[in-house]
């Protein structure tokens, strides 16, 4: 899309080269043709039927410009432009008669250039004329631009331009080319419209082809300084407003970049804008994450090692046994701050704990300093007195690399998420097995790195099933050194103080594979998602503890493990709050899997029934 409409707005001052006159079949006339009509800028369908009209002469394609022209010329009859193209399109094709009709009837329309004389004046002449070495240079040119072949155009265009420098028409063709090509070209094409606006602010095409430019290097404050300009002249087409808007958004003013995609929507619905229901769509979707500065998700999961809902940063969730646990998070995305069209900078606030825990079977067994333990079923900590809060940030600095950077503390709030087992690592310390309690606002520090892919996550309406991949990487690293009191277990009171000091790594990943199919027979908004999933995950715990008049050890659970399994999964994810101006942006997600455990010691983090059931809004 872009490329042709830098195509449209060069091609009024640069297309007709490719099949121009001679100097002296252009000129001939020009004694008594008086003052020529400048091109008409154009808009709307006439804008839209000419540059099908280029393309198609771009690409040889005679019979198809004839075509798009005579219509375009039906709606802009002012537009001098118009009948050069039909005429060359008609001489290439042979049939000068026809090309001497368009120009009497250019004529008749009040239009004045020399071409238009000439033909009407030597109706002798059958054949468009042969064209000189600057045009030859700029037809090559031309064409390689259409053929994508950008350095092949510039180097024929520099050529065009050496055989005839006051040329302006090869001067522009020479700034197009140069803009289509590599970085130190398009600065290059930047200087040549700086200078080129010097002597003409208002161009309208000139301002539109430079807001492209700078969108191509990066620059979206100035593409949007260029497009504000362009629309200001009151000629641009209106499809600028859609560009605009993306400009806007990149350059950090998503509020500004979301009123200008519902203005094109406005102007769609009075049929100013033509728009496919695909790129509608597609308006809507941007729209609803433009304006979104506030949201929440709600998520309960049955066991599992995965981040709670995709597409967040939020910490993932791993656990022994059978259990369930729930995370509520609410996020907010500061106006201004670092968000953008490709950037995300969020501030969270997190709470999770264990819904219910059914614990793990432990067999009889005797440790390495001969003790021995009953068989028992552990079970931990469930409901409130498990909570656990988190405060935290997390910045996305581009979509195109997919990663995220997040830091966040976190607070033990329930009761029993304060109180751990302190028993030593190695019984040869001779330390009786102890418990530790911390204050209510200790906890840890956690850093994390999240790489994520997705890929068509999104409600499509234009196809019944389509493939889509969740997948994602995150590794991270806890750490504390907190101050606590101890007590031996079983004690009623905590009579010793000292520290506990945790260093936590951990890598999870999970790839899910399989299509999304649209259940259009209950709601077009539902889908089913059959997959599979291959997930895995490492973690490596070192935990101490320093005791007051006692001293320091390693606590037991220390140590490295991984697990792996994979299987088949299903999912189902219906969506909604959707309105005139926002496509769906909230969901509800239920999703299970069966994996087997295919590598790794820590078998119960990897094998069994996951479930994950999600609200995000």
């Amino acid at each position: 899309m872009r490329k042709a409409k830098i195509l449209c707005a060069l091609l009024v001052a640069g297309v007709f080269l490719v099949a121009a006159p001679t100097d002296a079949y252009a000129t001939g006339s020009m004694a008594h043709a008086g003052a020529e009509t400048p091109d008409l800028v154009l808009s709307g369908d006439a804008w839209r039927l000419a540059d099908q009209a280029y393309t198609a002469y771009a690409t040889e394609d005679y019979a198809a410009t004839t075509k798009f022209a005579l219509e375009a010329i039906a709606l802009a009859p002012d537009a001098p432009q118009l009948y050069l193209l039909m005429i060359y399109a008609l001489q290439k094709q042979g049939d000068q008669s026809g090309a001497r009709q368009v120009a009497f009837r250019a004529q008749a329309q009040g239009l004045r250039r020399s071409i238009f004389d000439t033909l009407a004046n030597d109706p002798e002449r059958t054949a468009p004329p042969t064209l000189p070495q600057s045009r030859r240079y700029a037809q090559a040119a031309y064409q390689a631009y259409a053929e994508n072949r950008y350095t092949d155009a510039v180097v024929a265009a520099r050529a065009a331009v050496a055989a005839h420098p006051a040329d302006t028409e090869l001067q522009q063709l020479l700034t197009t080319t140069l803009a289509a090509g590599t970085e130190d070209q398009n600065r290059e094409a930047l200087l040549r419209l700086d200078a080129a606006l010097a002597a003409e602010p208002n161009n309208m095409q000139w301002l539109m082809q430079r807001g492209y430019l700078h969108q191509r290097l990066g620059q979206p404050a100035q593409a949007h300084a260029d497009f504000s300009r362009a629309r200001d002249t009151g000629e641009a087409p209106v499809r600028l407003t859609i560009d605009d808007g993306y400009a806007m958004a990149a350059a950090g003013d998503r509020r500004a970049g979301a009123s200008a995609l519902k203005e094109a929507l406005d102007k769609a619905d009075a049929g100013q804008l033509p728009l496919t229901a695909d790129e509608r769509l597609n308006l809507r979707q941007n729209i609803a994450n433009m304006d979104r500065e506030w949201g929440a998700y709600v998520s309960a999961g049955y066991r599992g090692a995965r981040a709670a809902t995709s597409g967040l940063g939020g910490s993932p969730i791993a656990a022994l046994g059978d259990a369930g646990f729930s995370t509520a998070e609410i996020f907010w995305r500061p106006a201004g701050l670092l968000n953008s069209s490709s950037s995300v900078f969020e501030l969270y606030g997190r709470l999770s704990n264990t819904l219910h825990d059914t614990g793990t079977d432990v067999a009889q067994s005797i440790d390495a300093c001969g003790n021995q333990y009953a068989a028992e079923s552990y079970r931990s900590v469930s409901g409130i007195p498990s909570t656990v809060g988190a405060l935290g940030l997390r910045f996305m600095p581009s979509s195109d690399l997919g990663l995220t950077f997040g830091l966040e503390r976190r607070a033990n709030i329930g009761s029993r998420a304060r109180i751990g087992s302190a028993t030593p690592y190695e019984c040869s310390q001779g330390i009786a097995g102890k418990e530790y309690e911390m204050d209510r606002t200790d906890g840890d520090w956690m850093a994390y790195l999240t790489y994520a892919y997705y890929k068509g996550t999104e409600l499509r309406h234009d196809a019944p099933h389509w493939l889509r991949v969740e997948a994602y990487v995150q590794a991270g690293y806890l750490w504390s050194n907190n101050s606590v009191r101890f007590r031996d277990s079983g004690a009623q009171n905590f009579d010793q103080n000292g520290a506990i000091r945790r260093d936590y790594r951990y890598a999870i990943s999970e790839i899910r594979v399989g299509r999304s199919v649209r259940f259009d027979s209950v709601s077009s908004s539902l889908l089913l998602y059959p997959h599979v999933v291959v997930a895995a995950d490492w973690q490596n715990e070192n935990t101490r503890a320093h005791i007051d008049g006692v001293g320091r050890y390693a606590l037991r659970g220390n140590g490295a493990s991984w697990s792996m399994g994979a299987g088949p999964g299903f999912g189902v994810r219906y969506w909604f709050g959707s309105d005139h101006y926002r496509a769906e942006r909230s969901y509800m997600d239920w999703s299970i899997h069966y994996l087997m455990n295919i590598g790794g010691g820590a078998k119960d983090r990897s094998e069994g029934v996951f479930m994950n059931l999600t609200y995000s809004w």
